[in-house]
């Protein structure tokens, strides 16, 4: 137990090297006392009765901030004095019981540590006169008032309790920044290695506090009762509400990259049920109903807004591996029920998103997403009891080679109405990992030339280190770019993919020596361009690993999918670039489980893309060991 307030007074439970005192602050200066009063200077009373049952509980209320109001307690402090460091490594997660006011906004829950804390409040970041986000930029946890979120983790907080109140979990895996920088170049001085907020060390741990920014209020009021503030251990809070927690894999079988497994939070191994949650959210945000029985993936930033078949076989490749039979079952139907013309198990790449069931706006299948939706069908017949996934698998796997894949050259094509040949072609459908698997498949006889296609082009098109999105067929990808696609000669949004699919050949054990050479030189690029820190990173480059100077639009940072690919890239060196890799499992974290929550009134949400989620999403899976080969 922290506080149960029982002495009446507002203070820690003195245990386990543990003692302080509840103060609250206010950017005006002039904050209410914490509720009610008290004559004695320092101390105050806390409220009675307490929350479930209890004698006391703290109650605050603020009306009168500017900028930011709220209260807190170290761990190990006094009232006047800078807090010490104080190890909860033994802990997973605090929980307490809460009570709001009906008209209660956005409470930003924060755990203080060292690292985004000045000297002058116990911490070793640079002062907050020194521009570094990284000051004040603090890990958290959302507890939602009035409106809820949209797509976020977090917790929606009651407002018809009385004398009883909510428990509230909140483990510190979910912890999330309170912001993302908005620009990596001019937020982040030179020498610098906190771009975005650092990582939570529980050793580090400073104190924790209730906070109301402007950034996610609306009504500058606040009424809170807290009681019963305690650590636990395990994983409580880690299934959203009305979600399963899966059976993960977490890399048992099936997975050759276990040595390069991330860990965070001092040494916790990345896993499958810290990315439960980063699902539920996805879901919330982008997994829409259509027609009858169909599902559909919305992405807004496409053309204006489309469905795409690439959306939908990501999708079905999620709920497979989430144990989600109704959302795979739906999402397949809507694949089935769009098929492309002249082709029987193929779908339409675009539809328009306000009209998905309507005509399509775009013609032909897409191959990168015909290869996933194949390789979905195959782990569904795996996964789940009863449908026609095996039968829909070895049907796609025959139709991919004969209207996707170049009679000639043996590398893919477009899509379907490319016709079995092409001029062009797009290095990130290089799937050798899924092309193992389709040799031995009903019709797949005949991926075994396009994996020793595949592996020559990337060499061809490998340009200063890193493949660009588009390279020409004639000469194996020896030139790059191809199309009317913008940025085709770039290393860009398609191309992120290219690290994360032979990164999968690597770790399921099929493309050894070949798959590592080849991502030696993408891996050894992002690892040098994040050595301080991958809030450097943005999400278009030339070849040669410098930012994109002819792109349009401008690269921007905070990418979850180039940084999710590249790290699954990086697995194949082992150990080398656990740093990196690290790195890049908190920030795909950060990214999934802070979401797009509807209070997120003014900072930057593109990292919240369709896109960079769904690929971040397939990326975190990987890193955990959960996309694997069955």
């Amino acid at each position: 137990m922290i506080a149960d307030f029982e002495t009446g007074q507002d203070v820690n439970n003195v245990v386990s090297g543990r003692t302080g005192p509840w103060t609250n602050y206010n950017s005006s200066n002039n904050a209410m006392p914490l509720y009610p009063t008290s004559t004695t200077a320092g101390i105050f009373p806390a409220d009675s009765p307490g929350l479930n049952g209890s004698n006391y509980a703290l109650h605050f209320k603020d009306g009168t901030y500017t900028q930011y109001c709220g209260f807190g307690a170290p761990f190990n402090g006094t009232l006047t004095g800078i807090p010490n460091a104080y190890d909860v490594s033994a802990y997973d997660g605090i929980q307490f019981d809460i009570k709001s006011a009906a008209s209660q906004d956005v409470v930003y829950f924060e755990f203080l540590g060292q690292e985004s804390r000045p000297a002058a409040n116990g911490g070793t970041a640079p002062p907050s006169s020194t521009p570094n986000p990284a000051t004040g930029n603090t890990r958290g946890y959302f507890l939602a008032g009035t409106g809820g979120f949209s797509a976020g983790t977090g917790t929606t907080l009651s407002t018809t309790l009385s004398t009883t109140a909510q428990t509230v979990t909140v483990p510190f895996s979910l912890l999330v920044p309170r912001f993302f920088p908005s620009n990596a170049a001019s937020s982040c001085p030179a020498g610098t290695t906190n771009c975005y907020a650092p990582q939570y060390v529980p050793a580090h741990a400073l104190g924790l506090q209730l906070s109301m920014f402007p950034d996610f209020s609306k009504t500058g009021t606040y009424e809170l009762w807290v009681d019963n503030v305690k650590f636990y251990t395990g994983d409580n809070g880690l299934t959203p509400p009305n979600e399963t927690m899966p059976t993960f894999n977490d890399g048992a079988t099936g997975w050759n990259c276990g040595t390069s497994t991330p860990t965070f939070l001092g040494s916790k191994k990345a896993a499958g049920k810290y990315l439960l949650w980063g699902y539920h959210n996805w879901k919330s945000f982008f997994l829409k109903a259509a027609g009858a029985g169909e599902l559909v993936v919305q992405s807004p930033e496409v053309n204006g807004g489309s469905v795409v078949s690439e959306g939908i076989a990501y999708g079905m490749l999620l709920a497979a591996y989430f144990n989600d039979k109704a959302t795979f079952d739906g999402l397949w139907t809507y694949w089935a029920n769009h098929k492309a013309s002249g082709t029987t198990y193929l779908m339409n790449w675009e539809y328009s998103m306000s009209s998905p069931d309507g005509s399509p706006t775009g013609s032909g299948s897409a191959t990168d997403a015909d290869e996933d939706a194949a390789f979905a069908n195959y782990l569904a017949s795996k996964i789940f009891t009863g449908g026609s996934y095996s039968a829909n698998y070895n049907e796609m796997v025959g139709e991919i080679l004969s209207k996707d894949i170049d009679g000639t050259t043996h590398l893919p094509t477009y899509g379907s109405n490319a016709n079995g040949s092409g001029t062009y072609t797009n290095p990130s459908y290089f799937a050798p990992a899924y092309y193992r698997i389709f040799e031995t498949a009903t019709g797949g006889a005949g991926f075994s030339a396009v994996i020793g296609a595949v592996y020559t082009a990337l060499a061809n098109s490998q340009k200063g280190g890193l493949p660009p999105a588009w390279c020409q067929t004639s000469d194996m990808c020896t030139t790059a770019g191809g199309g009317s696609y913008p940025n085709a000669q770039y290393y860009q949004y398609d191309a992120h993919r290219v690290p994360w699919r032979i990164g999968l050949d690597y770790c399921w054990g099929g493309g050894g020596s070949q798959a590592q050479t080849y991502l030696a030189s993408v891996s050894g690029t992002f690892s040098n361009l994040a050595k301080n820190g991958i809030g450097y990173l943005v999400d278009e480059y030339a070849l040669n690993g410098v930012a994109c100077a002819g792109c349009n639009p401008t690269p921007e940072n905070n990418s979850m999918s180039l940084d999710g690919t590249a790290a699954v890239g990086a697995m194949a060196a082992g150990t080398q670039y656990s740093s990196f890799i690290n790195q890049v499992w908190q920030f795909t974290l950060d990214g999934l489980n802070r979401g797009k929550p509807n209070v997120d009134l003014a900072s930057n949400n593109l990292y919240y893309s369709y896109y960079n989620a769904t690929v971040g999403l397939l990326t975190g899976l990987t890193m955990s060991g959960n996309f694997y080969k069955m």
